[in-house]
């Protein structure tokens, strides 16, 4: 517990670090796709293609996601969940067996979080293409140990996890057997799976959590249909499931239980952001515009928000969305580029965001027209917010060091 704590305490501190002054932030690039070269060799003539960046936690140290594998003696590709910590030459598979001479899994590691937990979901399969139901996994931080396989639903129905916190919650949907339209949303608590608690009725979904165990998804009901909600702990060792307007879809909470997402409004459907009224409740969904139209007209969605409140998603192009005293400004990312990185790439679309300010994109490569799916935009800070970073990282790093050496009655 006490390694979940103090990271998530670097973590506040980077978000304080990072506060930008208002419309001075400019990324650079990474291609992310040639660390798929660095996996370990599972198999005999195979090759690696197809590598996609799903998550990345919020420290900005590891990054989750799905590569896709072609082996040459059965004919046929699959898509393997992958765990990279940053700054190595190694991507890791994560693996539900220790057999992958003959079973393997089929899946995505959705999310990460700050000490390398991920989860997602997987099918094991075989190579007579036999595939079984789909499990949401937990996988271990330490390198090279396999994945807890979580079942957790009536007769372990197909599951998707696609959100973890940082104290290995998570949120997951459990789809019912073929023929039955509803869901269950579930939260695990770290050794329980739980139904959240909706009616049989209401269908849904979610797709975020924070680290005070705040869900974000939508039920799609038969009054109202598609509602953004969030559910919470009520404090007694319950949960409440607290709603936004109607047609509106929750994509996205931080931990001040801020919430983003798509809602319509008069003239289209755009990107929100909505947060706690102090009074039980949600502030409506408040119109967050979209690039290159007039106030209340164009389309946008917001698909990410960190701590600091930075929100990212997409409006033709992938944008960010800042807060800059008056109010949320959305600006284009290609704008935001190095001019190196303004030549080679344009940036399609925005999805996932730590707290260090860190950007997960899909892009197009202008010189070949392919499109990646594994484009890192990293912040290039300005030398008073590195001096700044370094101070708060040296502070920790002593003070962690002095407690580690405490005696226990201390």
């Amino acid at each position: 517990m006490f390694k979940h704590a103090l990271l998530h305490t670097v973590t506040l501190a980077v978000v304080v670090a990072m506060s930008p002054v208002a419309g001075a932030v400019t990324f650079q690039v990474t291609d992310l796709s040639p660390y798929a070269s660095g996996l370990s060799p599972y198999f005999t003539n195979f090759s690696y293609s197809g590598f996609t960046a799903k998550g990345i936690s919020d420290n900005g140290q590891y990054i989750s996601g799905s590569v896709s594998v072609w082996i040459d003696s059965w004919g046929f590709s699959r898509a393997l969940a992958y765990r990279y910590t940053m700054g190595s030459s190694v991507v890791s598979l994560i693996q539900t067996d220790n057999y992958y001479s003959d079973v393997f899994t089929v899946g995505s590691a959705n999310s990460v979080n700050n000490i390398g937990e991920a989860a997602g979901y997987g099918a094991d399969v075989n190579h007579d293409l036999e595939e079984y139901a789909s499990i949401t996994f937990l996988s271990d931080s330490a390198p090279g140990v396999g994945s807890y396989e979580l079942a957790i639903g009536p007769n372990q129905p197909v599951s998707n996890c696609q959100s973890m916190n940082n104290f290995g919650q998570m949120s997951a949907t459990i789809y019912h057997a073929a023929g039955e339209p509803y869901t269950y949303l579930l939260f695990y608590d770290g050794a329980t799976a739980h139904n959240i608690g909706l009616a049989d009725q209401i269908s849904g979904d979610v797709t975020a959590i924070n680290d005070g165990s705040w869900i974000v998804g939508s039920l799609t009901d038969p009054q109202l249909g598609n509602v953004a909600f969030v559910n919470r702990p009520t404090g007694q060792g319950g949960r409440e499931t607290v709603t936004l307007g109607t047609n509106s879809t929750g994509r996205d909470i931080n931990n001040g239980g801020k919430i983003v997402g798509v809602a319509s409004f008069a003239g289209g459907s755009r990107a929100f952001i909505s947060a706690p009224d102090g009074q039980g409740g949600y502030g409506s969904p408040q119109d967050l515009g979209a690039l290159g139209a007039p106030s209340g007209q164009g389309s946008s969605i917001a698909k990410a928000i960190n701590n600091s409140g930075w929100i990212v998603g997409n409006s033709g192009y992938g944008f960010l969305a800042m807060d800059e005293g008056s109010g949320y400004v959305m600006r284009d990312l290609n704008d935001l580029l190095l001019p190196a990185d303004q030549a080679i790439w344009t940036i399609a679309d925005a999805y996932s965001i730590a707290d260090t300010g860190q950007i997960l994109v899909t892009a197009t490569n202008n010189n070949t027209g392919e499109t990646v799916q594994s484009l890192l935009l990293t912040p290039v800070p300005e030398p008073g917010t590195l001096v700044l970073l370094n101070a708060v990282a040296m502070g920790l790093l002593v003070h962690g060091r002095r407690r580690n050496r405490a005696p226990h009655g201390d």
